[in-house]
């Protein structure tokens, strides 16, 4: 399939020359956190390529032949068109040319099926605009090559997915905004495919998490709201509430330490009624040592089990101590005062216990660690030139 008359070199050229977009072309900001992410870069005046010469064109015909071979603009197009919708609903793509002397050609499909059509330089590499079309996944990957290596990129999935951003080593890498199937959004950093680094995570149900990322996992300080209203400022490891943090929901909240989603350690819970207790947690109950404000002034300090006192415990009226045992919440024996007195007519010990509302709360994107589910994965990795 020889170039034999520059005249039809020239028909050729003028039949699949490439519109580039204008240099006001809309620009698309994303920031999360403290990362940002521009789409477009300023498009200067010299954005025009190279017009192939009889011999490039010649010898890029007779090199292709090793690994390809020419097809024409609307069999390519109508390729992407079949397999890819989400690509018709998108602005063009605004680029910036770095390498002047790319050479615009027809599209090529390499002997494994896939497709480019877009810019190479004289070294035969893809360089400069181009679209590369994935045949067995059906994925298709526009933005602007570097001898060979796509660096920024719009990706697009036949399942709806839909990344823009940095690329190196044919992964995200860098700052990048990524939509899932579901149409959950995620506006950050990545690292050899996966987040890592700030980022922001939008879910489809409102649910927004803002903080650090770690192999697709929430890890590190961040902050989560839910839909409900419950807002969490504090550690996650895994996806996982891990750490020290603050919880707050339904007009109550909890300032300590969690473990897995849990009230787990050290902490200070405050009811919706005024009432507050400080002191020990077990995987979300009241268990340890602790002390109970009661909004009347009543403080009780003693052992605790299953959320109430059980055990040996002190009463404070007012300045006035006295000492009780409790079990299962429920005062056992006399009560007296460090006299000796007793107490067991002059005031009701079995106080309220006020539950904790946010304790074992369902907590939506959390207990089942699914951002690590293949639809925030798919297509990270991308293999180009395998063929």
């Amino acid at each position: 399939m020889g170039c034999v008359e520059c005249k039809l070199c020239r028909q050729e050229e003028e039949k699949n020359q490439f519109e580039y977009p204008s240099k006001d072309a809309q620009k698309h900001e994303f920031s999360a956190s403290n990362t940002e992410f521009n789409s477009v870069q300023n498009i200067s005046e010299t954005n025009t390529y190279q017009t192939p010469n009889k011999n490039f064109f010649i010898k890029f015909e007779e090199k292709i032949k090793s690994f390809g071979k020419l097809i024409s603009e609307e069999d390519f197009q109508m390729i992407i068109s079949d397999n890819i919708n989400i690509y018709k609903q998108n602005d063009p793509f605004p680029f910036h040319r770095k390498n002047f002397l790319s050479h615009q050609m027809k599209p090529v499909e390499f002997n494994g099926g896939n497709i480019y059509h877009g810019e190479w330089n004289e070294d035969y590499e893809m360089d400069g605009y181009g679209k590369y079309f994935l045949k067995e996944e059906k994925v298709l990957c526009e933005g602007i090559w570097e001898k060979g290596e796509l660096k920024t990129a719009r990706v697009y999935y036949p399942n709806g997915e839909f990344y823009e951003g940095e690329m190196a080593n044919s992964c995200y890498n860098g700052t990048g905004k990524l939509i899932n199937e579901a149409k959950d959004e995620y506006i950050g950093n990545f690292l050899n495919g996966e987040k890592s680094g700030e980022g922001k995570l939008i879910f489809n149900d409102g649910t927004i998490y803002t903080g650090n990322f770690m192999n697709n996992y929430f890890s590190g300080y961040g902050e989560m709201q839910w839909n409900n209203g419950i807002k969490y400022e504090g550690y996650f490891s895994k996806n996982f509430l891990d750490g020290m943090g603050t919880m707050i929901g339904d007009d109550e909240q909890y300032e300590g330490n969690f473990e897995k989603n849990l009230f787990h350690g050290k902490g200070k819970y405050i009811y919706n009624n005024g009432d507050e207790y400080t002191g020990d947690f077990e995987y979300g109950i009241r268990k340890g040592k602790g002390f109970y404000l009661q909004k009347n002034g009543i403080v009780f300090e003693g052992m605790w089990d299953n959320n109430v006192p059980n055990g040996f415990g002190k009463i404070n009226l007012n300045g006035k101590i006295i000492k009780c045992n409790y079990h299962n919440g429920k005062i056992v024996g006399k009560p007296f005062d460090e006299e000796g007195n007793d107490y067991s007519n002059n005031i009701d010990f079995n106080f309220y216990v006020e539950n904790m509302k946010l304790s074992g709360k369902k907590l939506p994107h959390l207990e089942n660690n699914d951002l690590t589910t293949s639809r925030y994965g798919a297509g990270t990795e991308l293999s180009f030139l395998d063929d």
